[in-house]
């Protein structure tokens, strides 16, 4: 994409650019294992780092979370890690309320780049570690503790690295 890309000639016709480094196989897996939809003896652990709204923050926040565990509410959508970034010179313009629930980005009158972030859950890099066995769901409530360093002290070591791979 060319530097300046809404500045150039026929970009009037480009309302805007939706962007997502997000949306991958695992995206899928984790919002179709929500939805109930997982295999017998499957279970998902995502871990990663999020937006950190404390107005003092900076560094983002840490979590893990076994998915499935979020609230109905909370649960995980396409919204979750797009972005917009609405054209302001197309020659048909594109409402920053377009699409609700997704982070959009608009150059102002002064311009200075304006933004919306729906106040929601937002991560910005996340792994997803599936677990297709036996005692799959302990084994993702175990590397949930794990990460959160919530392990009892006498807790048996069920990874062999740094990364989860199970200890069996």
């Amino acid at each position: 994409m060319p530097s300046g890309l809404f500045r150039q000639p026929e970009a009037v016709n480009l309302a805007g650019v939706l962007f997502s480094n997000s949306h991958t196989a695992s995206k899928f897996n984790r919002i179709g294992t929500e939805q109930g939809l997982a295999a017998v003896g499957t279970a998902l652990t995502r871990f990663g780092t999020c937006y950190n709204f404390a107005p003092d923050a900076t560094e983002p926040d840490f979590f893990a979370y076994v998915v499935g565990d979020r609230p109905d509410e909370d649960e995980e959508t396409f919204e979750e890690g797009l972005h917009l970034f609405v054209n302001p010179w197309a020659a048909v313009p594109l409402s920053t309320n377009a699409l609700p629930g997704v982070t959009t980005y608009k150059l102002g009158e002064s311009g200075v780049l304006g933004f919306t972030f729906p106040v929601s859950f937002r991560p910005f890099a996340s792994k997803t570690v599936v677990f297709e066995q036996e005692g799959a769901e302990m084994l993702a409530r175990y590397l949930q503790l794990k990460l959160l360093g919530r392990l009892p002290p006498d807790a048996p070591e069920l990874f062999d690295t740094e990364e989860p791979t199970p200890n069996l």
